[in-house]
Order: C-alpha cells, then sequence, then structure tokens
C-alpha cells in the first residue's frame, strides 16, 4: 500500500500540468483542439489555443477551473480541467513597442457603434443564409464573430 502511495506521488510530481495553479481573477489560455469554432476548416488552420479567459473559481479536489467565456461560448461547459491551460502572458507595450497595436476609434452612423471588418475568415451556409466568420479591424482574434 505504501509503495502505491508513494509511487503516485512521484508520477504527480513529475507531471508538471498537475503542479500548475492559477489564481482566481488570472487569465489563462485553453488548448484549442477539442473547442474548434469551423467545421470546414481544417484542423491544421484552428489556433491551438483560445484566449485568454478570466479564472473565476478552483475545485481543488478535482483540478477543475472554471472561466469566464464570452457570450459566443456560451454552449461550452465553464469547467475545463487544470491540464488544458497554460498561463496567458500579455505583450509589455514598453519592451515590445512595435507589437503595440492602436485600436481604432469606433465608427459612428446614425449613433450606432459600427467596426470595420478586416478579412472574411470563413462562409457556410446554413438554412438558406449566408453566415460569415469576420475578423474585425483593430480587434483580437477573441473578438472575431
Amino acid at each position: 500500500m505504501q509503495h502505491s502511495v508513494r509511487l503516485s506521488k512521484q508520477t504527480n510530481a513529475a507531471n508538471p500540468s498537475r503542479n500548475k495553479h492559477f489564481k482566481n481573477g488570472s487569465r489563462v489560455l485553453v488548448r484549442g483542439r477539442r473547442y474548434t469554432s469551423s467545421t470546414q476548416r481544417s484542423n491544421k488552420l484552428e489556433p491551438c489555443w483560445f484566449g485568454p479567459f478570466k479564472v473565476l473559481e478552483h475545485l481543488p479536489d478535482t483540478e477543475n477551473y472554471k472561466l469566464h467565456l464570452p457570450p459566443r461560448m456560451a454552449r461550452q461547459k465553464h469547467y475545463f480541467q487544470v491540464s488544458s491551460f497554460k498561463e496567458y502572458r500579455g505583450n509589455d507595450p514598453d519592451r515590445f513597442k512595435s507589437r503595440r497595436i492602436e485600436k481604432p476609434a469606433p465608427i459612428l452612423i446614425d449613433n450606432a457603434e459600427e467596426c470595420e471588418a478586416e478579412q472574411i475568415l470563413d462562409y457556410r451556409r446554413q438554412n438558406n443564409r449566408h453566415e460569415f466568420l469576420v475578423y474585425w479591424k483593430g480587434k483580437e482574434r477573441a473578438d472575431d464573430s
């Protein structure tokens, strides 16, 4: 019995994904293999990581974390296993000045905020309607809709 407990502890200590701990409020990226957004695009063209998402709650007995997901992922469960995370490291604008993205001012048309589309990423026809996945100018990839 002692041998199996010791072996289990050694295995858990050797597994780096079990040693990850994230505080509430920290931001993480989620491995994107199971959470791809399009069925018509090749998997190799899908992003590997999605996010960043804010950590809301930690369940220590199962090593699951509850994340704050955007409305477009409302059908997705909010709990994820720690092994599918990695820490989000934002851009340091003082260290990497060339990576600084200036967000354009919103365009106001009839007192309603409008955004400019930079690129059409994907297209599908569903229920006799055309649907487009759009990359918006000056926005992050997480804001694609």
